[in-house]
């Protein structure tokens, strides 16, 4: 059976040195490719920047589970947020080597992550699996968690791209202006991206008790460090309502050193009041025109959307996207 070789590594792997993380890696690359069999290994140098550039209202804590001669072969991992409206929350992830599975030693990982979460005020503990490794959602209905929101992982090839459907897209809309920044949020627009955030709220969750997601413009700033540190790019679209200066629309995507030639498409919503205006196709068409002029090396982009998030669907179908994966997220009420 396995031992305990660590307590809770807490915030920012203080107690994850070097030695460890060589030790951890194989289990890494093992769960790597079972899930995601086309992508390049995970680097040990990536995850020590990582972990040296977690915002500090993100607290992360893991126990590892090792053999008597050392070797790791499961990790549990719980990230809690000092976030008002998510203070109840606590995401959790368990991950085995296949052939320590069935064994009890994902639940007794499990079981760590739900105590601890409680000790920590939380009362909401979610997770995710993936449809590539079925082994996960068969896990998480085994300890008593319930299926509370299915999300595609679409893949869209650049070189396929419909330029002429971008063309049609881009039309502007009179009465808004697009506002462009790369990586840091200028000063004068910060109160009010913090403020458009909250188009995060208006996201299909399913049954999942995500709570209000609130962002401050001292998280925001945190979340820009944080990515500066790992060598991210964020590229940023608003539109800005001219009438009364409000940002009301936005899209997002990040370019990771550690995927080189992939983008990762991240939040695109449009305020409530705005919608039906197109600008959901004209923000996600200018993103997309900008990325294959400017950046020709990137392949692909991908993007997550609940399945009941119609309109993104629709949108994201229209341009050619390809579904790749599904993922479950999963909720244990502590």
């Amino acid at each position: 059976s396995a031992q305990w070789l660590a307590d809770a590594m807490r915030s920012c792997g203080a107690k994850l040195t070097r030695p460890v993380l060589e030790r951890l890696q194989p289990l890494r690359e093992a769960l790597h490719t079972e899930k995601s069999p086309d992508d390049p290994l995970p680097t040990i140098e990536n995850l020590e920047r990582q972990l040296a550039s977690i915002p500090g209202h993100v607290h992360p804590e893991t126990w590892l589970a090792s053999l008597p001669d050392g070797t790791i072969v499961g990790s549990a991992t719980l990230v809690t947020f000092d976030l008002d409206g998510q203070k109840h929350l606590a995401d959790g992830r368990v991950e085995v080597l296949p052939s320590y599975r069935r064994k009890g030693l994902g639940r007794r990982l499990y079981s760590l992550l739900g105590a601890r979460a409680r000790d920590r005020g939380r009362n909401t503990l979610i997770g995710t699996s993936y449809g590539r490794m079925p082994s996960g959602g068969a896990f998480m209905t085994a300890i008593g968690a319930h299926a509370g929101l299915t999300e595609r992982e679409s893949i869209l090839e650049l070189d396929g791209v419909d330029k002429a459907l971008l063309e049609q897209w881009v039309s502007p809309v009179d009465g808004f202006t697009p506002i462009w920044w790369d990586n840091r949020c200028p000063d004068e627009h910060i109160e009010e991206y913090a403020r458009l955030s909250a188009i995060f709220n208006d996201v299909p969750m399913g049954d999942i008790n995500m709570g209000d997601h609130q962002r401050t413009p001292d998280v925001i700033r945190a979340e820009e460090e944080a990515r500066a540190g790992v060598g991210a790019t964020r590229w940023t679209l608003a539109v800005q309502e001219d009438a009364t200066g409000r940002l009301i629309a936005l899209t997002e995507i990040f370019f990771s050193p550690n995927r080189p030639g992939v983008v990762q498409q991240a939040i695109t919503g449009v305020n409530k009041e705005a919608r039906g205006k197109g600008l959901g196709r004209f923000i996600k068409a200018a993103m997309l025109q900008r990325l294959l002029s400017e950046r020709p090396d990137i392949r692909e982009i991908r993007t997550e959307n609940a399945t009941q998030n119609d309109a993104m669907r629709h949108i994201n179908e229209a341009l050619g996207f390809k579904l790749k994966d599904e993922a479950v997220i999963w909720q244990l009420d502590l």
